[in-house]
């Protein structure tokens, strides 16, 4: 009997298994990565309960994961954030940038609600569309 079950465990391993292209493995991958996408949601339950190195940082994960793929593939000197909200997000990208050894950020906000403190951060209070904050912008990517 082992044997009978072992060897059915192989066929619908080669028809389903990682790495087939039937039809019925595409199906089941696509469903259970939605699955596991919707797992995650739940589990998160909002932006808000999403944390990094313990500061929430107001991001989705899947998100936030996306966001230090880009910053490690183009490597950046410095990065933009208009809407500093809590500073977490901020945050985040100066820890990315401290584990590239390189990079800054700016986080500009009108009326933000709070900051996290980070070398690499520096917090601008005002309108991201105000001309001598564009100009203070400016000169950073100048320099």
């Amino acid at each position: 009997m082992r044997r009978i079950i072992n060897r059915v465990r192989r066929s619908v391993r080669q028809v389903v298994g990682p790495g087939s292209n039937s039809q019925l493995a595409q199906f089941i991958d696509r469903h259970a990565a939605n699955r596991v996408l919707e797992a995650m949601i739940a589990k998160t339950n909002d932006v808000e309960t999403v944390r990094w190195l313990g500061r929430p940082i107001w991001q989705y994960p899947l998100d936030a994961w996306l966001v230090q793929e880009m910053i490690a593939q183009l490597q950046p000197d410095l990065i933009v954030e208009t809407g500093t909200c809590l500073g977490g997000s901020a945050f985040f990208f100066g820890s990315v940038c401290d584990l590239l050894g390189r990079g800054e950020v700016i986080s500009i906000d009108i009326a933000a609600r709070g900051t996290m403190p980070h070398p690499r951060v520096t917090y601008i209070a005002g309108s991201s569309t105000d001309p001598a904050i564009v100009q203070h912008v400016a000169d950073r990517i100048e320099k």
